[in-house]
């Protein structure tokens, strides 16, 4: 299941390597977060998501990053769960531009990360 993965997942790496400490503003700050995941229909409540999160803290950490900010929207109870079952605490949920969205922040020095 892990082919899965590699073609959906990534991080926003090009926008990462532009900014030196990593500030979010505008559209990332209120909509996008650090890193951004999908999940084709047909492979979807297997925990793909999970697994693919999963494998991308490690790399967010090894950028620099001490702390991810993750986004879904409001009614998304899927994408919810997945950020949570990697460690995301809901910051708070906000309305915008692109409707009401969850925020979550994990924290990449937690116990049980790469370093």
């Amino acid at each position: 299941m892990l082919d899965l993965i590699a073609p959906t997942a990534h991080l926003r790496s090009s926008w990462l390597e532009a900014f030196r400490e990593w500030p979010l503003d505008g559209f990332l700050l209120e909509t996008g977060g650090h890193i951004g995941y999908s999940v084709r229909p047909s492979a979807r409540r297997r925990g793909v998501a999970t697994r693919a999160l999963a494998a991308l803290l490690p790399r967010a950490r090894a950028l620099g990053l001490d702390r991810t900010l993750l986004t879904c929207e409001e009614d998304n109870t899927g994408s919810a769960r997945t950020v949570e079952r990697n460690g995301g605490v809901l910051e708070d949920v906000r309305s915008g531009a692109y409707g009401t969205r969850r925020r979550y922040r994990i924290d990449l020095d937690g116990p049980g990360r790469d370093r």
